[in-house]
Formats: structure tokens, C-alpha cells, sequence
């Protein structure tokens, strides 16, 4: 009996096991030289400071998968229609390519999004933008605080246009504090959970204008399946250019610097420095009322590695002193 149910209630693994399971990489949005920025079939993520550029590279994105043919889904709570369409046109995309390839969603119903899912589904939609979660989890109820809230609204209105194969873009904010930030976007850790595609931070290069060339990178924070690269690699540079008429040249381009340097919490680093200064020795527990404990246990373990602190057991806690001659960071 057993036996006879097991097609149906098991997924098949065989196809995966036959040996000739590839490397997955992203295939939707090209950037550069055959290189994609998202997974299809996949939830993936951007975020970044306000007024740093995240909606251009969601528009300059969607401008290349209508160019190459595909469908875009625009999700977006936050703008209007004539604000989005005239920045799409401001960023090189062309009329007849939105008109015929763009469908664009403002403030929808979850009936509007059921019905959107049904349509990517029918129409093979390429990609889907969310251009501002936390307006949309609003939106219906939600709180982009509560675990329970995410869940339930990743499940119901982003993971069904993955599985309908296309890649999923949600655009996210990060909180106004950098001390203690870490490398997701605001609210509640479920969020970076359910990316099962590749994150990007959006990290300003140049200031850019209308009238003054510039351009931000696309910094990986996380990448699941490993087609893109390990957190802190620069995956592309998005380049703005002024050109005629009012309209903005834009460009993805491979990286000159492909890496960042490690994070260093230079705050927490100086509040460790000047209290072990102040008042001598201190235990680990003093020194973590200096920030959050994972960046004050990264502060000491770089204090360390330069030499600028040293520690030594004091019975069943360790102490810490700030080597003299080496001063305050």
C-alpha cells in the first residue's frame, strides 16, 4: 500500500541525483558580459540608505529584461503611475517596450495580487518587483516587526509568482542607525530568511545627479546558492551618465573593486578604547554597554588582532586593558 502511494505523496529526487546537476546562477536582468543579477524561480532582495539609488537599479533592471524580450510585473506602493513610468522613460527604457512588456501594479488589493499571480503565471512573467515591503505589509495589516506577519505574507503574495518561475526583487529599507545595523534590511529576521535567491546591499560609489555623472554598487549580503559570489563581493556597478532631452544614460558594469574591506564597528571600537582608558581594566560584561554584543565581541577581537588591547583570565572571566603608547581609535 505503501509502495503504491509514494509517487504521490514523495518528490521525485532522481533528476537531481543523476550526476549532471549544475552550478545555479542568476539568469534574469543581464548587467554585463552574459552576467545576470537574479535567480529565477527564486525570492531575492535589495536594499540600501534612503535616496541612495535602490529604485534605479529596480528600474534600470527592469529596463534590461524588456529590452531582452521578457515580461515585468512593478509592484509598487510607493510611487504613482506617472512617476514610475516617467522615470522608467528618464532611464532609457523605450515607450513601445513598457506599453507592450511592463504591467504595473499601485496599492493592490490581495484580489489584485491573486489576480497578478494568475497572469504571471499564464504569461511566463520574467521578473517581479516589489518596490517597498514594508508599505505593502502595511497595506493589508501586517507588521514587518512580527515574524508571524512575514511568513504569512511571503507565502501568500511574493512566494507564488517564484513558483510560477519567475525572479522575485523586493526592495527593502534598512534602519536609520549604521552602529549595530548587521547586513539585512529593518524588521524582523524572518525576512532574511525567506530570501532563498541573492541579497544586495545598495552602496552609493559616487553621488550622482541628473546633471553630474555617478554610480552605486551592488554589494552581495547574502547569496544562498552560491552562483554570484560570498557576502562582501561587488557584484556589479550600476553608472549613471547625463544625456539629452532630460534623460539619464544608464550602465551596468563589472566592478573595478570587486571586495570590500571587512566591516569595522569604528564606533563601538572608540567607546571600547576610551572606557578601558577611563577606568582601566573591565570585563567583557562592562564592555558590552558599549553597543550590541556581536559588533562589541568583533570591536574586541580586532583590538586584539591589532595589538591595542590585550587580555588576560581573572579566575572565571576574562579582563581587558588597553596597551599603553597605543592610543585611543
Amino acid at each position: 500500500m505503501l509502495e503504491e502511494q509514494e509517487p504521490e505523496l514523495f518528490t521525485d529526487l532522481g533528476p537531481y541525483l543523476d550526476g549532471t546537476l549544475e552550478q545555479e546562477v542568476p539568469t534574469v536582468a543581464e548587467a554585463f558580459d552574459g552576467k545576470h543579477l537574479f535567480y529565477a524561480g527564486r525570492l531575492n532582495e535589495v536594499h540600501a540608505e534612503p535616496a541612495t539609488g535602490k529604485t534605479n537599479v529596480l528600474l534600470a533592471s527592469t529596463a534590461a529584461v524588456i529590452e531582452s524580450g521578457g515580461f515585468v510585473l512593478y509592484v509598487d506602493p510607493e510611487d504613482t503611475p506617472r512617476g514610475f513610468t516617467a522615470r522608467l522613460l528618464a532611464l532609457g527604457a523605450v515607450a513601445n517596450d513598457v506599453r507592450e512588456r511592463v504591467k504595473y501594479l499601485h496599492n493592490p488589493t490581495p484580489e489584485e495580487i491573486q489576480g497578478a499571480q494568475a497572469w504571471s503565471r499564464d504569461n511566463k512573467t520574467e521578473m517581479v518587483i516589489l518596490d517597498g515591503l514594508a508599505e505593502s505589509m502595511a497595506a493589508v495589516g501586517m507588521d514587518e516587526n512580527k515574524a508571524g506577519d512575514v511568513l504569512l505574507f511571503f507565502r501568500e503574495n511574493l512566494r507564488p509568482f517564484a513558483e510560477a518561475g519567475a525572479a522575485v526583487v523586493v526592495a527593502d529599507h534598512v534602519t536609520k542607525s549604521t552602529e549595530g545595523r548587521g547586513q539585512f534590511a529593518r524588521g524582523s529576521g524572518a525576512k532574511a530568511g525567506r530570501y532563498d535567491g541573492v541579497s544586495y546591499e545598495i552602496v552609493m560609489g559616487r553621488a550622482y545627479t541628473p546633471k553630474v555623472e555617478g554610480f552605486v554598487k551592488l554589494k552581495v549580503q547574502k547569496d544562498r546558492n552560491g552562483g554570484v559570489g560570498p557576502r562582501g563581493l561587488i557584484a556589479a556597478e550600476l553608472h549613471f551618465s547625463p544625456g539629452t532631452d532630460g534623460r539619464t544614460i544608464t550602465t551596468f558594469r563589472e566592478p573595478a573593486e570587486k571586495q570590500e574591506g571587512p566591516f569595522r564597528p569604528t564606533q563601538i571600537i572608540h567607546k571600547i578604547t576610551e572606557l578601558l582608558s577611563e577606568f582601566g581594566d573591565q570585563n567583557k560584561r562592562s564592555l558590552r554597554t558599549c553597543g550590541k554584543a556581536e559588533w562589541v565581541d568583533l570591536a574586541i577581537s580586532i583590538l586584539i588582532e591589532e595589538g591595542k588591547i590585550s587580555v588576560r583570565k581573572d579566575g572565571c572571566s576574562s579582563l581587558y586593558s588597553l596597551i599603553q603608547g597605543r592610543g585611543i581609535e
